[in-house]
């Protein structure tokens, strides 16, 4: 994508709304015991990496692209964390990743709505999780659109700022990338295992959380 996408996804990423979203999402899971590792895929400029070693967490965060590494490497705020050698970033791609350690967590955010192929990139991301390690997905939902987050910015009083760039997020969604729970459910059911899957919505449903876990 290069140095302009990423200093987009900057900008997106220190959003009001976008940072809250995603530190919810990063509730749902347990704190990080003993600085359990975390993967996150797909990280861009790092927010949900960064999140994530405020949960407790010790965080490698990858991304194809190595112009989001970069940005990522050099945000004031993922500086710290690097230096205490609780964050680190690698550009990988989701295939890269076969043989790489088994982490407790693994997140990608706003990933499966992209890929060409979501069940092999599911499977890639369930098969880096340790035993009892948990997924966690966050994408948009079908209720992000234009309609609803003007209405929800109207009502939330501005969303606690960039509104604008939920606008541009609604208005780009392709609506037939929808992750939804029976897409979910159809690429689990045919892997080995049983599942757990979670969903919660987050930004007035506008977004949804997705936590699975082997059942």
């Amino acid at each position: 994508m290069g140095w302009l996408a990423a200093a987009l996804f900057r900008r997106v990423q220190a959003a009001g709304f976008y940072e809250d979203l995603h530190r919810r999402a990063v509730a749902l899971l347990p704190p990080g015991a003993d600085g359990a590792a975390w993967l996150d895929v797909g990280c861009g400029p790092g927010l949900l990496a960064r999140l994530a070693v405020v949960r407790g967490y010790t965080v490698t965060a990858v991304d194809r692209d190595p112009a989001m590494i970069a940005a990522a490497a050099l945000h004031p705020a993922n500086d710290a964390l690097i230096r205490l050698r609780r964050l680190r970033f690698r550009t990988a791609a989701l295939e890269d990743l076969t043989g790489w350690d088994p982490v407790s967590v693994v997140s990608a955010g706003s990933l499966l709505a992209v890929v060409p192929d979501r069940a092999a990139a599911l499977r890639q991301l369930l098969a880096r999780l340790a035993p009892g390690g948990q997924l966690l997905l966050v994408e948009p939902s079908a209720r992000m659109t234009l309609r609803h987050a003007l209405r929800w910015l109207v009502q939330s009083g501005g969303g606690a700022g960039g509104g604008g760039w939920l606008l541009l997020w609604a208005a780009t969604r392709t609506p037939a990338r929808v992750v939804d729970r029976a897409g979910l459910d159809r690429i689990l059911s045919a892997m080995a295992g049983t599942w757990r899957l979670e969903a919660v919505p987050l930004l007035d449903g506008m977004v949804t959380a997705w936590v699975i876990s082997a059942a």
